[in-house]
């Protein structure tokens, strides 16, 4: 037994010294603490600057695990320490100023890399401006103010673009984009950024019973017409009770009206627009101007397949010019429709002036919508799912129809979507290989044609509103190499060769030639019945960089200074272009550019 005994001792020793050892070796060892630091003082940005308390200074960089980040004292002073060698960038936020960086020459613009070495200590001075600020109040034509009404600063530049971008992404700092109307109608935007803008008001909330005693006279007046044509539509020219009613002359139905977005300084014309230039610090006041409700108007039309013959699933979207009008087309008076009848008439309410594109999409191979029979107490309702998986049938065989529409408070008719097959791209993928091998299973890549219009548009009472269908879905490619994506609405692409992570280690989409153009440096732009020319897209492994320094006449660094590579032929100087690149030098002068083409 003591010999057992003795053994057991033994071999319990043992395995406790090798997991003790293996837990030792799993233990990651402690990251070495950095030996450089950063400090200085935060300050406005005026003629005689003064320090800024409460500013969050935060340093980012490949060297750090995580951002650092530090606030001011009272004296505007920050401090970050036992810091990486490397490079790092500093940001500034506070509320009411716009967001800094260090090394910026003007508010908004990026800033200066700072280039730390190990045991280096630096002092910076960051200044900080003021955010300028519009403020105004609106009233309805009875000078009334309206509470609750959606406000928006519109950046001018992005007004060519995609207006939705605009009021996602306009210049601002923390507050976004838009504010909300008080109970006196003022509304005041701040934290935005130097430029020019347009002023917009819109009713983005639907009325509803428990809201309408927070609306102004105007609103309430809107409502109680909607309601006298709901019920004139339903009751049409009765007569009285208890005989035949007396003979009089019908009296004019009355108008729908809705509260359609305003621009200052009171034009329902985007065009038409004030253009306000702001500079930092800029405050400007008395931007007052009135909304009124306008007249509604219906569309009707008639969806007309090529052969003939009748479609088991449409769907329709209609589409604004001016995104902003999504919101008129939810307002008090919300935009309404259903699916089109089995002879393809269809038919929208309640429109707001304006220019929109009517856009329908269907399938001959798709499943008929679903049906479904709903009960309720004693009654019942059959819902359709018009228009359910328009791309479940063959993509070969989906069709569209695309027609502009304006309307001017006055009712349009007549309107025929001829639906026609949606268009097709074909081509190849090569792989131009340096040290990588091609991919054996080329069914992995997939080739994405997606709507440079990315962002998706709303569904009010089941109308789909601006919604263009833009996007068809990712195809692989056959053994050989070649690929076809079939059923593309009109529309303006980009096109993407993907594959998964593992096997597209490496591996960069070089060129997209459609036709011999390259579509990368522009986009894939597609009509209806106009076939897209033979694409090929060439995948490769061979990245580029372009490096240096930048230094003054007398050799020191010059970091304050932008570097810009851009391609000499003017007709590639074009906004977002891969071939436009810019930079800014660290401290040590140092620059470079990764894969430019």
């Amino acid at each position: 037994m003591t010999r057992i005994s003795a053994f057991l001792a033994c071999v319990l020793c043992r395995m406790s010294f090798a997991l003790l050892s293996r837990q030792q070796r799993d233990v990651p060892a402690p990251v070495p603490a950095g030996t450089a630091a950063i400090s200085g003082t935060v300050v406005t940005d005026e003629a005689s600057p003064h320090p800024l308390r409460r500013v969050l200074v935060t340093l980012s960089g490949s060297e750090l695990r995580a951002s650092r980040s530090a606030i001011t004292d009272d004296n505007g002073a920050f401090s970050i320490r036992s810091l990486p060698a490397g490079r790092v960038t500093i940001s500034t936020t506070k509320r009411g100023y716009i967001a800094g960086a260090y090394g910026a020459r003007r508010p908004g613009r990026p800033g200066t890399p700072v280039q730390l070495a190990a045991g280096q200590t630096l002092n910076l001075s960051i200044a900080m401006a003021h955010g300028a600020v519009v403020t105004g109040a609106i009233s309805d034509e009875h000078g009334d103010p309206i509470p609750d009404l959606r406000v928006f600063a519109i950046d001018a530049e992005k007004l060519a673009g995609n207006l939705t971008e605009s009021l996602m992404s306009s210049r601002t700092g923390g507050t976004g984009t838009s504010v909300i109307t008080d109970d006196r109608g003022v509304f005041r935007i701040f934290d935005l950024m130097p430029g020019e803008y347009v002023i917009t008001a819109a009713r983005t909330q639907s009325n509803t019973v428990g809201e309408i005693a927070k609306r102004s006279d105007s609103d309430v007046d809107t409502i109680l017409g909607r309601l006298r044509q709901q019920a004139a539509d339903r009751t049409g020219a009765a007569g009285g009770l208890g005989g035949a009613a007396r003979a009089r002359p019908p009296a004019p139905p009355p108008t729908a009206l809705t509260v359609a977005p305003v621009y200052f300084p009171g034009t329902a014309m985007l065009g038409s627009a004030t253009r306000l230039k702001l500079n930092a610090g800029d405050e400007r006041s008395g931007l007052d101007f009135a909304m009124a409700a306008v007249p509604v108007a219906t569309i009707e039309g008639t969806i007309v397949s090529g052969d003939g013959q009748a479609l088991p699933a449409v769907e329709l979207s209609i589409n604004p010019a001016s995104r902003l009008t999504l919101f008129a087309l939810a307002s008090a008076t919300p935009l309404s429709t259903g699916p089109p009848g089995a002879d393809g008439r269809f038919k929208y309410k309640n429109v707001a002036p304006g220019h929109y594109t009517i856009i329908a999409r269907g399938n001959r191979t798709a499943p008929p919508p679903e049906t479904t029979l709903l009960r309720s107490g004693g009654g019942s309702a059959v819902f359709t799912a018009a228009g359910r998986g328009a791309f479940a049938g063959d993509s070969r065989e989906t069709v569209y129809a695309v027609e502009d529409v304006d309307v001017d408070g006055s009712d349009v008719t007549g309107v025929t979507l001829r639906l026609q097959s949606g268009a097709r791209l074909f081509g190849r993928v090569v792989f131009d290989a340096g040290s990588l091998p091609v991919p054996g299973d080329l069914s992995q890549v997939h080739v994405v044609v997606s709507s440079t219009n990315a962002l998706s548009g709303m569904s009010v009472g089941g109308t789909s509103i601006g919604v263009n269908f833009g996007s068809a879905p990712p195809v692989s490619l056959r053994a050989d190499g070649t690929f076809e994506v079939a059923g593309i609405a009109p529309g303006s692409y980009h096109v993407q060769c993907t594959m998964p992570a593992a096997a597209g280690q490496g591996w960069w989409l070089q060129s997209a030639l459609v036709g011999g153009r390259e579509v990368l440096d522009a986009t894939l732009d597609v009509r209806l019945g106009v076939d897209v020319p033979e694409a090929v897209l060439t995948m490769t492994d061979r990245h580029t960089t372009l490096a240096g320094s930048l230094q003054s006449s007398e050799g020191l660094p010059a970091p304050e200074y932008f570097v810009i590579a851009f391609p000499a032929d003017r007709a590639l100087w074009i906004p977002g272009s891969r071939r436009v690149k810019s930079t800014r030098p660290a401290t040590n002068g140092a620059f470079s550019f990764a894969d430019l083409p």
